[in-house]
């Protein structure tokens, strides 16, 4: 059955009611949208000087810092040097002493010991009558 013409206006009228109805809520989104962009641009240009200000600090503060922490690393480097020197001189004197006075005195200590010993051994040797001398000496 063919549809009336009133009714294919209708329709047509609807669809270009719905069609309206839609564009308009799209327009008012799309406005609101740009609105949005265009306030979000103005924080942005307000900002933006001073966001460009604190990275160009952070820059320069990380190039102190890089350079601070690679003086410091040169300067560690040249302590640890000096440290391996030291302890390099410590034990060069723990063996110059061990050599050149340890070792001689314990030498002469064994020296001066056995020297000692022999003078004891001497001593007893050279008056072997002595306390029976003194008994006798005591009695009269």
């Amino acid at each position: 059955m063919p549809i009336s013409w009133e009714i294919s206006a209708t329709l047509a009228a609807a669809a270009l009611l719905a069609l309206g109805v839609v564009a308009g809520l799209t327009l008012m989104d799309v406005r609101r949208t740009f609105r949005n962009v265009t306030e979000l641009s103005a924080a942005a240009e307000r900002h933006l000087p001073a966001i460009r200000q604190n990275v160009g600090k952070i820059r320069h503060d990380a190039s102190v810092l890089t350079s601070s922490i690679q003086m410091l690393s040169r300067k560690a480097s040249v302590t640890a040097e000096g440290f391996e020197g030291i302890s390099r001189d410590i034990r060069f004197t723990i063996n110059a002493l061990e050599t050149e006075v340890i070792e001689p005195g314990l030498k002469i200590m064994k020296v001066l010991s056995t020297l000692l010993a022999f003078t004891a051994v001497i001593r007893r040797l050279r008056h072997p009558l002595g306390p029976v001398r003194r008994r006798g000496k005591g009695r009269a």
